[in-house]
């Protein structure tokens, strides 16, 4: 950013720091699609966080309340992106668990000790890691 005070003057440093920043804003409202690929594949909310998805779903509306105010598009846009991947993310979320809860509740013996099987696989594994 203290380049852009060498290298630009006036409105075009405002247009390439307001760019910039609505880039990066975008990315980390982005950054939890990864996990989404993940759930749907595997059909669990197991590596999904919903107090993560939750959080930036509120901070992209309170940025965005923001900016309608001022009337910032720099603010605006990218939040108002924030919101739709937000809202995207808790939508998966809720179908994903309630998909897992009905799956979890018809589990057959078998798939009960293949869990408990996992279990004792990741409680040995951490073991190992702190001695």
């Amino acid at each position: 950013m203290a380049i852009t005070l060498a290298v630009f003057e006036g409105d075009s440093r405002r247009t390439f720091v307001g760019v910039l920043c609505a880039t990066f804003t975008i990315a980390m409202y982005a950054a939890p699609l990864s996990v989404v690929r993940i759930v749907i594949q595997t059909k669990s909310i197991e590596y999904m966080p919903f107090l993560l998805s939750f959080s930036l779903l509120v901070n992209a509306i309170v940025w965005f309340t923001f900016a309608m105010l001022l009337k910032d598009y720099y603010i605006l846009v990218p939040n108002t992106v924030g919101i739709v991947l937000g809202s995207l993310q808790l939508l998966v979320y809720f179908m994903y668990k309630k998909m897992s809860s009905s799956s979890m509740a018809g589990d057959t013996k078998e798939g009960t000790e293949m869990h408990d099987l996992e279990q004792s696989t990741k409680l040995k594994l951490n073991n190992e890691s702190i001695v």
